[in-house]
């Protein structure tokens, strides 16, 4: 989490690296003189609580539909962008020669999959599959590079959020219907340092979100194909 000066940081849950980049910029170059610390923590209702209490000043979170982040007292949640969720395959797999991939096709896999825990990622994704009449075969559980590795070395598939960037070894494709989303929310602390600077700085946020999205090559092919779905706010279709 950012440290302005001597007040308490802004940091990042489980929402995607590049916006808690952006947002230390946006702290940096909007307050030349404070020292910005930060630090990653995956839940975001402790992200929430320290808001709340004081010991944290900004936080990029994210949540799901129907999963939306509790308001709590003194807590600003303002929204960046409502994104597709995409598969994330092993560069050899079969479908990662397709342009996209459907649910249904995902589910005779083995899948890696996150470890369950406050950010509920691991149920929204297992809801949705539910809808769909299955549930994956998940052996694999783990996280950020783990889980990668675990993809790359051809062992499972599994979900990432569609600012992505492919490394080798693995792909980035869509999902076929955009059945799953997530949403990246900037918070910061009402009375807190950057409160007077909240809105440039969501701003300066959203602007680089947008940069990351032209470093995505299937998130980039992918707006252009849903032009109204891919606005710099909370829009979804």
């Amino acid at each position: 989490m950012p440290r302005v000066s001597r007040d308490p940081p802004a940091a990042s849950g489980r929402s995607s690296p590049p916006l808690l980049g952006h947002l230390i910029l946006a702290v940096k170059e909007l307050l030349p003189h404070s020292e910005v610390t930060s630090r990653c923590q995956y839940s975001p209702t402790t992200l929430l609580d320290d808001l709340a209490a004081g010991r944290l000043e900004a936080t990029v979170l994210g949540d799901h539909p129907d999963q939306e982040l509790p308001p709590l007292e003194g807590v600003v949640l303002n929204p960046i962008v409502t994104e597709p969720v995409f598969a994330l395959l092993p560069t050899a797999h079969p479908l990662a020669a397709q342009e996209e991939v459907s649910l249904a096709q995902l589910m005779d896999e083995d899948w890696a999959v996150p470890r369950p825990d406050s950010d509920r990622t691991r149920e929204y994704w297992s809801s949705v599959c539910a809808q769909a009449g299955r549930r994956p075969f998940t052996p694999y559980e783990a996280e950020g590079r783990q889980l990668i590795e675990i993809v790359r070395a051809g062992l499972a598939v599994s979900l990432c959020q569609a600012t992505f960037i492919e490394a080798p070894g693995v792909a980035v494709r869509p999902l076929a219907g955009n059945p799953l989303w997530y949403r990246h929310v900037l918070a910061w602390h009402r009375d807190g340092a950057l409160a007077a600077h909240g809105a440039e700085i969501h701003r300066r946020v959203a602007a680089g979100y947008l940069d990351t999205c032209a470093a995505s090559p299937a998130y980039a092919r992918w707006r252009e194909r849903h032009p109204q779905s891919a606005g710099s706010a909370e829009t979804r279709t």
